[in-house]
């Protein structure tokens, strides 16, 4: 499992060519945020607020290469719908956001092939997970 403390210092920048990102999170401002940060390293973004409109989405959008998810967003558990992207689509990588990682822990473990960014995070700790993530 990755975490915010294990990035790297260089500047990273994500580089999707297009690959489409799905980000859920229901603070408007955080999500803009990310939706901005990723569109900025080339991926096609699809935003939700809530883990029923994000399944909906990836319902008719069967390509998603990344999910960003809010752990604790408002009426959604963000670790239910990443383990049910990883059951959907275990290609899709995966990174939670979280303001409690004492508590994502609590309930995720340390086995849950997904990455862990813990709030508030500037955008360039965004950048390099997602980089991390993707392999590049």
């Amino acid at each position: 499992m990755l975490r915010s403390s294990d990035l790297l210092s260089a500047e990273a920048r994500p580089r999707a060519k297009g690959q489409t990102a799905l980000v859920m999170e229901d603070h408007g401002p955080m999500r803009e945020t990310a939706v901005q940060v990723l569109r900025r390293g080339g991926y096609q973004v699809l935003e939700a607020s809530d883990a029923e409109d994000a399944q909906r989405l990836a319902a008719a959008n069967p390509n998603i290469r990344l999910l960003l998810a809010d752990f604790s967003a408002r009426e959604t558990n963000g670790l239910a719908l990443a383990r049910w992207f990883q059951a959907r689509s275990p290609e899709t990588r995966i990174l939670i956001t979280t303001g409690s990682l004492w508590e994502l822990l609590c309930e995720a473990g340390e086995d849950e092939p997904f990455g862990i960014l813990v709030k508030p995070f500037s955008e360039d700790q965004l950048r390099r997970m997602v980089q991390r993530l993707a392999g590049s």
